[in-house]
Formats: structure tokens, sequence, C-alpha cells
């Protein structure tokens, strides 16, 4: 089957995993915490199709922001997980694998964010590129 060029980046297939370990967290939080699993979920949501959409752009600054995004949906879906668990409405058994892979995932995008900053400074095309 081919794939899409995103499918083989790592920090995909890692938000993928965000994606359905916070899926579990939401579906355990009691009925009336709705509003904090639909959170979650969309934010997990959110970081896995902004590493999509970076992944797709061909221009480094438009990819960098992206990718920017996807570490601000990261960084609130840990959040969430971090409340419910100080809430106890969630099980450390859920919520501990979460946490572990979003906490592989974020210093990831980090690395891409500068790399494509790096890139982009060194870039002859760019005007702002640094001449040695």
């Amino acid at each position: 089957m081919r794939k899409f060029e995103f499918e083989y980046l790592n920090v995909f297939q890692h938000a993928l995993d965000v994606a359905v370990l916070v899926d579990e967290v939401a579906a355990s939080l009691p009925v009336g915490r709705a509003y904090l699993a639909d959170q979650i979920r969309r934010a997990s949501a959110s970081l896995v199709l902004n590493i999509a959409e970076g992944a797709g752009e061909t221009a480094l600054p438009d990819k960098a922001r992206f990718y920017r995004y996807a570490k601000r949906s990261g960084v609130e879906t840990a959040g969430g997980v971090v409340l419910a668990e100080k809430l106890k409405i969630a099980e450390p058994d859920l919520t501990g694998p979460a946490r572990e892979v979003l906490l592989r995932v974020l210093p990831m995008l980090v690395g891409l964010i500068k790399s494509c900053a790096r890139r982009d400074e060194q870039d002859p095309a760019n005007p702002k590129a640094r001449v040695s």
C-alpha cells in the first residue's frame, strides 16, 4: 500500500500513538467530565493533523509553523492528561503511557522546528540567509 509522506515520519507515528492513548483516557473519564474528554481528544487530533500538514508544506517557514502548532497541541494534550490525573478522574495505568509518548513527541517537534529554522537560514534563496 502506498503511503503519504508524513506517514514515514517517526514523530507522526508517535503522535498517532498519543491520539489512541488519549482516546482511551478520554473514554474512561466520568460522564460529567465530557468537556475534558472532548478537549483532549481534539488536542491530540490537532497534534497529528498539524504534523501531517507541516510535512506537506514545501516552504520551510510554513513547515515550521505547523510543527509549532503541533507542539502547542501536544502541550495542551499533556496538560489535559495531567489535569485528569490531578483530579483523580483518570487511572495512572492509562495516563502514564500517554505521558511517556508525549514526552518523546514534544522534543522531536522542537527538533523539527529548529531544523527548519537552520535550513531556512542556510537557504541561498532566502534574502535573510547568512553569508559566510
